[in-house]
């Protein structure tokens, strides 16, 4: 959303994304492992099976493993319990909570558990529904009259139900509430201001306020404070006695965990600030332990029952909580009430992971083994929780041999008969709506979708190749022709569960060019202005204003560019027509740069960031075509509105490729599809996005478009008008620093 550079803005959401709430494929953080699972639903029983006690030995294989990851990950310290039926058969803490001070993590060090709240909320609702204060088919409106939706349907039909499904068409809204200077009821009132992105009730999209509001309604309906809610109802019932709800009583513990950023690398190297996040409690407030946790497993497993006996939820309440309410993935994964709901080979599973700043949990149990497990790590978006599905079942639970993941025999693979950077291309999971990326980039192919990780393919034999870490071991994908139609690509996507079929878009028909690339680029630099313009222009200070259509927010926005590529941009956004929730400046010298902010920690770009962000950063990228890219080439034509454009694709030595939709008419750029670079910062990952430019004008003798419209999958849609424009004004000297450089920054702090 930010004039010439808005993956800034971009990474800001997408890093909401990694360390606020939680994946919705936490089992690995793949979609690869999602779709690995078959829709289950669970037996009505009372009672569950319970399969034997595992061994010591198993469970001193499974800490042996779970250490060696922690260790592998960069994660500074773990705990992790084990429940069976009413027993707690492991409970242990692992590595250092406090890594400058070299105190150890024990069963009853507290941890952010995130996200993995919302099922501590779905229960409070269901409590009162047991309680006959509301009815899960209620209006929200019958509680909190001032809900209110933009689609009608949505604002007509919406129940509390919906509330925890996430299911009502509104993409993620979690800038507006992070910086923590909004109430709750002000973040349930921005619901008003957010357009949806999916029809009611057809796509699952995650919803924090959707569970702050629910949340809500049950305190409302029960007369208290959410806070005093869950500690009467649950925490209190179920002998959580250390467990809290708040930044504030977390660090008045004898025994809490520091939170870090992920860096295999260097334990423990970057401790961050614990994240108060009261006004969105129920969507992930919670600080509890190993210790504690293991209580609200075996609540769990015996459906509803405390530990002295007392039934606390209806059977019939427990059933609703656990069975599938939302479709994610047909026939793969579905959405209870706060649970994710699929089967771990075969098995029954329910589990829900939980991220902040700082601080990642996984809860999961398998009902029908009787079996569940709490991990803690005290690292954001921790690759150990990630992993720990796997790790501690296939440790704990006896399956059938044809049940494991085995690598698949090679011998038939054939020669490679393909180059890798053919494989390259778009690949969609039909029936589930789910488009994957298959990318070529400095020498290797690798595999993505949006909103997760990027896995590398690691090469087996011909056109096979297994997906190396951070996907878990078992998968593998198999690039083939369409049987009688050779000129057609599929890909055979095998995991421990089944086999999934991806087809590749169609490629473009043969396309010849009406003309070269260096007459276009030529065209391109006379249509902007002319070269000699152009070099004339050394600074550009742009003053704008962004409305982002799919956050509830408006934007406003300073930017600086001096030539060649330094640039710095102050980003304000405003929530409820007045509000100020949070600003961000992002920085660029022409060598480094990063982004700073009053809701997310400070980071530098590296790696991948770096690269693209390189390439974004310059005043005039169409003279800089030649050096920044060494591969230039028109691919096509496309026509939108229309108008007919010439499509470009530029790829860099370093950095995601950049392909660009140029008017044969007037050789003005009209559309940018920016592909992020495979790697990056693990506070700042890249994000696809698309930019259109309308209202082109001349400032000075150059074209300037007046009107930007950003397109991202995290974000939504954004519409940028620029509201003053001027070249070759004064630089500040000390302009395109970091605020650590003697910058002056207003960046507010949390209230």
């Amino acid at each position: 959303m930010l004039v010439r550079n808005r993956q800034a803005a971009l990474r800001v959401l997408n890093y909401m994304n990694t360390v606020v709430s939680v994946s919705l494929t936490r089992c690995a953080s793949s979609f690869v492992a999602a779709v690995a699972f078959s829709a289950v639903v669970l037996p009505p029983s009372a009672a569950w099976a319970q399969a034997p006690k595992p061994t010591s030995e198993r469970l001193a294989a499974m800490e042996k493993e779970i250490e060696k990851q922690r260790i592998a990950t960069g994660v500074p310290g773990v705990a992790l319990v084990v429940v069976q039926g009413d027993q707690i058969i492991y409970l242990k803490g692992l590595g250092l909570r406090d890594v400058a001070n070299k105190k150890p993590v024990t069963p009853d060090t507290l941890f952010a558990i995130g996200s993995s709240t919302k099922a501590f909320t779905a229960v409070s609702v269901l409590m009162s529904r047991d309680d006959g204060k509301l009815s899960l088919d209620d209006s929200p409106k019958k509680v909190l009259p001032y809900f209110k939706l933009q689609d009608p349907e949505a604002d007509k039909n919406m129940t509390i139900r919906d509330l925890m499904c996430h299911d009502s068409g509104l993409p993620r809204t979690d800038i507006a509430w992070v910086g923590g200077f909004l109430t709750r009821e002000e973040g349930i009132r921005l619901l008003a201001d957010v357009k949806p992105t999916a029809p009611f009730r057809k796509v699952f999209q995650y919803q924090n306020l959707m569970f702050s509001a629910a949340g809500e309604i049950a305190s409302q309906v029960q007369k208290t404070s959410y806070e005093q809610l869950i500690k009467s109802r649950i925490l209190k019932p179920l002998q959580m006695t250390h467990s809290n709800l708040s930044v504030r009583d977390l660090r008045k513990a004898p025994d809490f965990a520091i939170g870090y950023s992920p860096d295999a690398a260097h334990l423990g190297s970057h401790s961050l600030t614990l994240r108060d996040i009261d006004a969105v409690a129920p969507a992930g407030a919670i600080n509890s332990s190993a210790r504690d946790m293991a209580q609200w497993l075996r609540f769990l497993l015996k459906r509803g029952v405390g530990p002295d006996g007392k039934r606390l939820l209806t059977e019939a309440s427990f059933a609703e909580m656990v069975k599938p309410q939302m479709t994610i993935l047909p026939k793969a994964m579905d959405y209870g009430l706060g649970w994710f709901v699929r089967k771990w080979r075969g098995t029954p599973l329910l589990e829900h992971g939980g991220n902040i700043d700082g601080f990642n949990a996984e809860v999961a149990f398998l009902p029908e083994k009787n079996l569940g497990f709490v991990l803690l790590t005290n690292v954001s978006a921790s690759p150990l929780a990630q992993a720990s599905l796997e790790t501690v079942w296939s440790n704990l639970v006896d399956l059938p041999p044809d049940a494991k993941p085995t690598e698949p025999a090679i011998a038939d693979a054939g020669p490679v008969v393909v180059a890798s950077q053919e494989e390259a291309g778009t690949y969609a999971l039909g029936g589930a709506g789910v488009k994957a990326t298959v990318a070529f980039e400095e020498n290797k192919l690798t595999f993505s979708v949006p909103g997760q990780p990027i896995y590398p393919l690691l090469r087996l034999s011909g056109r096979r190749y297994k997906l190396a870490a951070p996907a878990p071991d078992g998968f593998f994908i198999t690039f083939r022709s369409v049987k009688d139609k050779s000129a057609e690509t599929e890909a055979s996507l095998e995991q421990p569960n089944g086999t999934f079929l991806l087809k590749k878009d169609a490629a473009s028909a043969a396309f010849v060019s009406p003309i070269t690339i260096d007459d276009l680029l030529a065209k391109m630099v006379t249509a902007s202005g002319g070269e000699a313009t152009l070099r004339k222009h050394t600074s550009l200070a742009v003053k704008s204003h962004a409305v982002l259509e799919n956050q509830g927010l408006v934007a406003d926005v300073d930017s600086l560019m001096q030539s060649p590529n330094r640039r710095e941009q102050k980003v304000t956004f405003i929530a409820l027509g007045k509000k100020t929730v949070g600003i961000l400046r992002d920085y660029f010298d022409g060598t480094g740069g990063g982004l700073e902010s009053n809701f997310m920690p400070s980071t530098t770009y590296e790696g991948g960031s770096l690269s693209d962000t390189v390439l974004q950063s310059y005043l005039h990228p169409v003279l800089e075509a030649r050096k920044l890219f060494p591969r230039l080439e028109i691919t096509g034509k496309e026509t939108r509105n229309g108008e007919e454009m010439l499509v470009v694709k530029k790829t860099p030595a370093k950095g995601g490729t950049i392909t660009e939709y140029v008017s044969p008419k007037s050789f003005l750029v009209l559309r940018r599809d920016f592909a992020p670079s495979a790697s990056g910062s693990a506070l700042a990952p890249a994000q696809g996005h698309t930019e259109i430019y309308e209202d082109y004008r001349a400032v000075d003798g150059e074209m300037i478009p007046y009107k930007t419209t950003t397109a991202s999958a995290t974000l939504g849609k954004q519409v940028e008008t620029v509201v003053s424009a001027a070249f070759n004004g004064s630089v500040p000297k000390n302009a395109f620093l970091p605020a650590s450089s003697g910058k002056e920054t207003s960046l507010p702090t949390q209230k």
